[in-house]
């Protein structure tokens, strides 16, 4: 995959609701990364052809640059005030994780007045959800391989920031499903994908969540909504 994940970026990204099209927008990789990793999860599922060609129009409809950026847009104005867990200004849909990236872009676009962009992230949130579940921390893959070689030391590990990016995508994933996907969805993010974001959150949050990695006071207020969904508090 030519999408690579990489530290957080020390310039913030230009994510805007309305204006002119950024001059290297034609060049976003992320997009076509994003539309690539959710296709991959879609051709692993026993689908007929025509629903796999249907299912690829829509992410080519709404996952164009254009309107990623006006998704990230839309969830730090109307989601990031309810709950300030992603750092604004070092964001930048180029470097930040793919997993978080999707989750930040399906939750914005939950935000859109345009009908036809609204039908199809609905049609597509579950997809972008297996995709989200499939990686980093949150993969099977990655318990095996973790019982198998012992508790390694995270302040080691450089991919230490991308699997906390990754938990954050599955905590928002879980968030937006349970708040606007259809009763299936609902279900399984409470019964199923719940417990999955509150296993890992418990076994890394201590050891992922490092003093400079967030804004100030993010970690903590982290920390706290992970123990409140514990608890089985409402978000």
């Amino acid at each position: 995959m030519a999408y690579q994940s990489m530290a957080p970026s020390t310039q913030s990204s230009d994510l805007r609701l309305t204006g002119q099209q950024p001059a290297y927008e034609h060049e976003a990789p992320f997009a076509n990364a994003m539309i690539q990793a959710i296709l991959t999860k879609v051709w692993s599922l026993r689908l007929d052809a025509k629903t796999q060609e249907e299912i690829s129009e829509k992410l080519n409809f709404l996952l164009t640059p254009t309107r990623m950026r006006k998704y990230m847009a839309l969830y730090f104005k109307y989601w990031q005030p309810n709950c300030p867990m992603i750092h604004v200004p070092t964001f930048d849909p180029r470097t930040v994780s793919l997993s978080l990236l999707t989750s930040v872009c399906f939750m914005g676009a939950k935000y859109t007045e345009d009908k036809r962009e609204l039908d199809a992230a609905q049609r597509l949130v579950d997809f972008a959800e297996l995709f989200v579940f499939s990686n980093g921390i949150l993969s099977g893959e990655n318990e095996i391989s973790s019982t198998y070689y012992g508790v390694q030391n995270v302040d080691d590990d450089p991919s230490c920031w991308v699997q906390f990016q990754n938990l954050q995508a599955a905590f928002l994933m879980v968030i937006c499903q349970y708040w606007s996907g259809s009763r299936t969805s609902r279900n399984r993010a409470m019964e199923n994908r719940f417990s999955e974001v509150i296993k890992v959150g418990l076994v890394q949050i201590s050891g992922l969540v490092r003093p400079g990695l967030l804004g100030t006071g993010c970690a903590q207020n982290g920390s706290t909504h992970i123990s409140a969904w514990a608890r089985g508090a409402s978000p």
